[in-house]
């Protein structure tokens, strides 16, 4: 019962909602790559509803920022334009490459005004959490499983499908889990 109140309470907060769609809509890309790589059927809402999801949850994120500044509309830019094209290249209507290159435009104008550097400085994450220390080690182990299996579909190897497979489902779960990475409280002083 306290889990559904937990998470009650947390759907309230619309900064964890916008990570929770975001994460979402990128898991759900993430499987659809699966799904177009094993060429499985069934994968007609994967791409449409992760590029919705990503475009939603980053309007409500950009929303509850009190202060922007011309990097954040950049970055709305970035990822709108991005999900656009997503979505217009999917379905094959016309137009997606004028808005792949305006998400390219976005990118480079992005990187010029130092937007890696603040995406990270902005994370604030609480770097003595489990999820923090094993984040990293864990997805190396899923590049690595994603890395033979691709080796071994190419070489047409038994369990080549199979490690494939598990790299692609284990990163899509990785990217869900570590939305639930916290945040360092506000008194902490940092590492």
């Amino acid at each position: 019962m306290d889990f559904l109140k937990l998470f009650y309470i947390s759907l309230m907060n619309l900064h964890f909602v916008s990570r929770l769609l975001i994460r979402l809509g990128i898991a759900l890309i993430i499987v659809y790559s699966l799904f177009t790589i094993m060429h499985w059927p069934y994968l007609f809402l994967f791409p449409l509803a992760g590029f919705g999801l990503i475009g939603v949850g980053y309007l409500f994120r950009f929303y509850q920022k009190s202060e922007k500044s011309a990097l954040d509309y950049i970055k709305l830019g970035l990822i709108e334009f991005w999900v656009l094209q997503g979505i217009f290249r999917y379905m094959e209507w016309p137009g997606y490459r004028g808005l792949a290159y305006t998400a390219i435009v976005f990118i480079v104008a992005w990187l010029i005004m130092g937007g890696p550097k603040s995406y990270f400085e902005s994370q604030n994450l609480d770097k003595g959490s489990f999820l923090y220390k094993w984040s990293i080690p864990v997805l190396g182990v899923l590049i690595v499983v994603l890395g033979v299996g691709a080796l071994f579909n190419i070489m047409h190897w038994p369990l080549g499908d199979t490690l494939s497979t598990i790299g692609w489902l284990g990163t899509a779960v990785w990217v869900l889990v570590f939305t639930f990475q916290t945040p360092k409280r506000k008194n902490e002083s940092p590492s």
